[in-house]
């Protein structure tokens, strides 16, 4: 799977204006191996297999995970935690991603 932002052309329909500028630093992805194995090292949950279905940072995706901000990446276990999933990213990622830029951290 391609990754995806997780924002779309509704959302403004639905979402507050934060809350619509949080989703477009957010992507989808499907983990591979590397990101089970590298989740391992982290202390995340095990149950995340190859092929599972997260949301991470569009920022430091790119990087080794070694090198990402503990937050980066998630793994909602449902569509109803989403939103949680967010807040949680917005909580503990947002001002520690090492290569977020500083405009996007602080609007």
């Amino acid at each position: 799977m391609t990754p995806v932002l997780l924002s779309d052309g509704q959302d403004a329909d639905h979402l507050s204006e934060g809350m619509c500028y949080l989703r477009q630093q957010i992507e989808w992805f499907t983990a591979t191996a590397a990101d089970v194995a590298a989740r391992g090292k982290k202390g995340g949950p095990t149950k995340v297999l190859p092929g599972s279905v997260g949301m991470r940072c569009v920022h430091c995706a790119h990087l080794p995970p070694e090198r990402q901000a503990n937050g980066s990446s998630t793994f909602p276990r449902r569509i109803g935690l989403v939103h949680q999933a967010v807040r949680n990213w917005q909580r503990y990622h947002l001002s520690k991603c090492p290569v977020m830029p500083e405009e996007v951290r602080t609007t």
